[in-house]
């Protein structure tokens, strides 16, 4: 597959940082930007937007150039939109003619016909803001005002969609109110996007690949998990697996979850069959046993094959990593049963998980 989105920048911003980025991505690629306040997330994706001058920057957009030494493409002709933290809608209109505003930019900078009215009612219907279109921002609960500003940006049909924490202004109510939103934008734009978020949750969520930063400089990780929860790192771990509602048992409350290639057994929620959405699974959460318990309260005991173990520096535990037909996920155990059980790499063990979250 072509690059789509190329970027080359070596940028001094202050005489504390340095921006050193250089990477590729393809259209349809959701890149999550990741790394502590400061480190220049923001500067990035103001550069590529071309609303900060970063003179020693390289941006190409399916071979088209933003900006490449003195050639720079002013901002309103880049095919692009930015969502930002409070969702940038403008006071004195309305829901409605916020959307209709920009898309009057977008009809005046460039061709007319990408836009239709069947479009833009699929993606108002989708974002579920059909009932607020005549409400002013000031009367717009802060889910909404972020729905609509994804609904803005998608109508503009961008080449780049650029995400800057659009969801930490919110509650976690909020948050989880706006997220299945934000993963249907997969499959509704082909457009590359950036989305800078301190959220590990967000990341395994939406991204397929991950910019990590420390102090300006960036480099491009393609495993998602690796990057939000590195095997060396001492915080506790814990992963994010697509599962879906296979069936109901109302008999006893409960729920069939598929997960990869592995069935499991958890109190029913309410979600209906056939509903997506991840779970969360904790390395503190999940035991290991050398036999499977069929004999305890823990509801899901499935096979594993160790993969690897990380003592922690505390010298009295490990970490430890497992293959399973739901994917990989991490036990947190103490050096006392690790080595009673003898674990190694390559033993098979049942790995026997207490609790699990579901999240959008």
């Amino acid at each position: 597959m072509n690059d789509y989105l190329s970027v080359s920048i070596i940028q001094r911003v202050n005489h504390k940082l340095t921006l050193e980025a250089d990477f590729k991505l393809v259209s349809g690629d959701v890149c999550g930007v990741f790394g502590e306040s400061g480190s220049g997330k923001t500067t990035l994706l103001r550069g590529i937007a071309g609303l900060n001058n970063l003179s020693f920057a390289k941006v190409r957009v399916a071979g088209d150039v933003w900006q490449e030494g003195s050639a720079i493409k002013p901002v309103h002709k880049r095919h692009l939109a930015f969502v930002m933290q409070d969702g940038n809608l403008l006071p004195h209109l309305n829901a409605k003619q916020n959307i209709e505003y920009a898309l009057k930019r977008r009809l005046d900078a460039f061709e007319k016909s990408f836009w239709c009215k069947e479009s833009t009612e699929e993606i108002i219907e989708m974002m579920n803001i059909e009932h607020c279109l005549q409400r002013f921002p000031e009367q717009l609960s802060g889910g909404e005002k972020q729905r609509i500003a994804l609904a803005r940006a998608l109508l503009l049909k961008p080449q780049v969609m650029l995400f800057d924490e659009p969801l930490s202004a919110l509650d976690d109510g909020r948050k989880n109110e706006v997220l299945p939103y934000l993963k249907q934008l997969r499959s509704k734009t082909e457009a590359c996007i950036l989305y800078v978020t301190h959220s590990k949750q967000e990341l395994a969520s939406l991204a397929n690949k991950v910019l990590l930063v420390e102090n300006g400089k960036f480099h491009m990780c393609s495993n998602v998990e690796e990057a939000i929860f590195p095997a060396s790192e001492t915080a506790q771990k814990e992963v994010y697996l697509p599962a879906k509602v296979e069936a109901k048992v109302a008999r006893w409350g409960m729920q069939k979850i598929s997960c990869g290639e592995q069935e499991l057994l958890l109190s029913d929620d309410r979600e209906p069959v056939g509903a997506e959405f991840r779970l969360c699974i904790k390395a503190k959460d999940v035991t290991l046993s050398l036999k499977q318990q069929i004999d305890s309260s823990v509801l899901n005991s499935i096979a594993s094959v160790v993969i690897d173990i990380y003592p922690m520096q505390d010298g009295f535990s490990a970490d430890v990593l497992l293959e399973t037909k739901a994917g990989k996920i991490w036990a947190s155990i103490s050096r006392y049963s690790l080595d009673r059980m003898g674990l190694v790499p390559g033993l098979s063990v049942w790995a026997n998980i207490k609790a699990v979250a579901l999240l959008p």
